[in-house]
């Protein structure tokens, strides 16, 4: 058989693109004698294939046992249910617990005001509160700033010492 023709083929059985009649090709052209050297490499592998395809099993006399229902197969359906459940849940709640048009006029905060003088008066008592109540809340915040102080001089003192045991043990 021409070697051009069964190199194509064993591009093809590489690629995973043969049809049972070119595999069978293949077979028998390596399960002859006459090879050229180039295409030697394969030969073992085709004898192997040869080989593998004579075993027989004979004895082959027990059967696979019943498939038996999960254990879990309540659990996951008990899972399932109770997500559902609370994703109506989650639907429901949301539909009566918001306002009917959260954006209409009468739920907004809107306050209009004609004269400057008392505009101003109203944005700045304003502001006033939101800074008051910031501060309030940056207060809090100071305490973080003792602890960050603490962890660094832990974290100075952690390096201090593994840096004398490093030298230590170096020394040894």
């Amino acid at each position: 058989m021409d070697i051009n023709i069964i190199k194509r083929l064993l591009e093809k059985f590489y690629d995973g693109e043969t049809s049972l009649e070119e595999e069978a090709i293949l077979s028998d052209y390596f399960n002859n004698e006459d090879i050229p050297e180039e295409l030697q490499k394969y030969q073992a592998q085709f004898a192997f294939y040869q080989q593998e395809r004579n075993i027989t099993f004979d004895n082959f006399d027990f059967e696979l046992p019943p498939k038996m229902p999960s254990k879990n197969y309540n659990r996951q359906r008990l899972y399932w249910a109770a997500s559902i459940a609370a994703t109506i849940l989650i639907f429901v709640s949301i539909l009566f617990l918001l306002p009917q048009n959260p954006f209409s006029k009468s739920h907004s905060r809107t306050i209009t005001v004609s004269n400057p003088d008392s505009t101003y008066a109203i944005t700045k008592n304003t502001l006033y509160a939101v800074s008051k109540n910031l501060n309030k809340g940056l207060d809090k915040l100071q305490k973080f700033e003792y602890l960050d102080y603490g962890m660094n001089e832990i974290n100075k003192i952690n390096k201090n010492l593994s840096n004398a045991q490093i030298n230590k043990e170096s020394l040894r």
